[in-house]
């Protein structure tokens, strides 16, 4: 049997292969729920709008360490057979075959499916109990809502970071050996390492972003190289993944009229790919190779170049149902205290009113930035960026069924 007969045996096995094939129709959304059943991230603000301090309607189980307050319990009762059917059925998660065994290729970045062995052991599956040796990981996926996240943690949270804030530090002063904390112009706290490559979390990791004696001062570790971020844990220091997802179409939108948007100082931006994109329209920019295709699906499978098939999304989906707590950006509060609830952050949130507060203005003004222009179903270009990105519209698709499934786990 060859590898792919045999890996879309093992996901067949699993219960939740879909019947989805190369040249399948994949739902986008279009007079759906699936695009405008979400809404607008910050149309609901039942959430965070109701909920104040002394709140027990969303209380949490543990605590986990922000700002110095608190440093976790465990988090009793989310891993239990009541939970698990939801996953497939699955009622013994031992028995699942690797995530490395869906590998296809030898190595990431070329033509296949590659999942390296540290994704299955140093990231914790979702159904399992939290830990006070655990690590909050925030996988910023581009153009999702992930600056708002991260202006959450650390203006009210007060959350020290490893994410990209350390780059310039960790590059001046490469030979430095241990962590030390900074805090920027917008009061984020963060140290002295670099997530946004693959080297830099090798150092992060020598560094000690987590520790054995748990002496790093790190709260959550932020990136966009979810496998490459494996390394920095372990066995009993696990990382717990948390990302949000949001409709492929408006991702690729915001991306184009954020690189054609004259006023918009507020990103790092390649000054020759905005020159290039600010002479084409939208749908010249979807055609041109300058777009994103199928970029989350790619991300997690680490096939950048090869074609993208549905064995693809298939793994990608395990990748997702096994260890990322999922998020949708089309209702950001609700997803934002899910994160915080899991994570044991909600307490923090719930019982401080100024906490509160911070949190409920970073979200109303993240609304005015998703109210940019985008597509409408039905046109042209909405179209071509479906079909463009039809894997990752699959995903996201199932990352909603998710949604709804992990909310017993919080």
């Amino acid at each position: 049997m060859d590898k792919k007969r045999s890996i879309d045996a093992m996901l067949s096995s699993m219960g939740h292969k879909s019947s989805l094939s190369d040249s399948d129709q994949v739902d986008t959304g279009e007079g759906s729920s699936s695009l405008r059943g979400w809404g607008d991230v910050g149309a609901d603000s039942s959430v965070l709008g109701t909920l104040g301090a002394g709140s027990n309607r969303y209380r949490h189980l543990g605590m986990m360490h922000i700002g110095g307050q608190y440093r976790g319990l465990s988090h009793p009762g989310t891993a239990n057979a009541n939970i698990l059917p939801q996953y497939g059925g699955i009622t013994h998660p031992s028995i699942l075959p690797p995530l490395e065994e869906f590998s296809t290729a030898e190595k990431a970045g070329g033509h296949g499916i590659f999942i390296p062995r540290t994704t299955s052991l140093n990231y914790a599956d979702v159904w399992d109990s939290v830990t006070r040796m655990d690590m909050p990981l925030f996988w910023r996926i581009p153009r999702s809502g992930g600056r708002t996240v991260q202006a959450v943690l650390g203006k009210c949270l007060g959350a020290v970071q490893a994410s990209e804030l350390g780059k310039d530090l960790a590059a001046r002063f490469f030979k430095a050996q241990t962590l030390t904390v900074h805090t920027n112009d917008e009061g984020y706290r963060y140290v002295n390492v670099d997530t946004t490559s693959a080297t830099g979390l090798r150092r992060a990791k020598q560094m000690g972003v987590v520790s054995i004696e748990s002496t790093s001062p790190v709260d959550v570790v932020v990136t966009t190289l979810f496998h490459d971020a494996a390394v920095i844990f372990d066995e009993i220091h696990r990382g717990r993944a948390f990302a949000l997802f949001r409709h492929p179409v408006r991702r690729v939108t915001s991306t184009y009229f954020d690189l054609v948007d004259e006023s918009n100082n507020d990103i790092e931006r390649d000054e020759n790919l905005v020159a290039r994109v600010r002479t084409m329209s939208i749908l010249e920019y979807v055609q041109s190779d300058l777009s994103d295709e199928n970029l989350v699906v790619r991300f997690l499978t680490q096939d950048y170049e090869g074609t993208v098939t549905a064995q693809h999304v298939e793994v990608a989906k395990e990748i997702m149902r096994r260890k990322i707590l999922v998020g949708i950006t089309e209702v950001f509060d609700e997803s934002l205290v899910r994160f915080e609830r899991y994570m044991g952050w909600w307490d923090v949130v719930a019982d401080n009113e100024h906490v509160l507060e911070c949190q409920r203005e970073i979200v109303a003004a993240t609304d005015g930035r998703y109210g940019k222009p985008h597509v409408t179903p039905g046109t042209v270009e909405f179209h071509a960026i479906a079909e463009k990105n039809w894997a990752d519209i699959a995903l996201y698709n199932y990352a909603k069924t998710l949604f709804h499934e992990q909310a017993s786990l919080a």
